[in-house]
């Protein structure tokens, strides 16, 4: 969650709206890492940690494609675009989403 570390000493860190979706996003990432290391020996608890994570980093890649709309929910002090392409939240976002889907359709004995 290099991303959202960087954020975190920035003014984003400190606001009303991004600062909980930041600390948020930094849960995932210890999520994501438990759910890496506990998938080998129980895959179940692996695909609960990674949901959880997705849940939880899902706000701030979000914030990071649309800031617009989480502005015209938050009113924001600064002007935001609607939409912003940012290809790490992106990215972030199709591998928990393909990582999920992958748990799912596994069968193990």
């Amino acid at each position: 969650m290099y991303s959202a570390d960087g954020a975190a000493g920035t003014e984003w860190g400190g606001g009303r709206l991004t600062g909980p979706m930041i600390l948020a996003a930094l849960l995932a990432a210890m999520l994501l890492f438990g759910a890496m290391l506990s998938i080998i020996w129980k895959p179940r608890l692996g695909f609960v940690l990674t949901a959880a994570g997705f849940l939880l980093v899902a706000p701030w890649c979000s914030w990071l494609l649309t800031p617009g709309s989480w502005c015209a929910i938050g009113n924001c002090k600064s002007p935001q675009p609607f939409v912003a392409f940012d290809w790490f939240a992106l990215t972030i976002l199709v591998a928990l989403t393909a990582s999920l889907w992958l748990q799912r359709r596994v069968s193990r004995p």
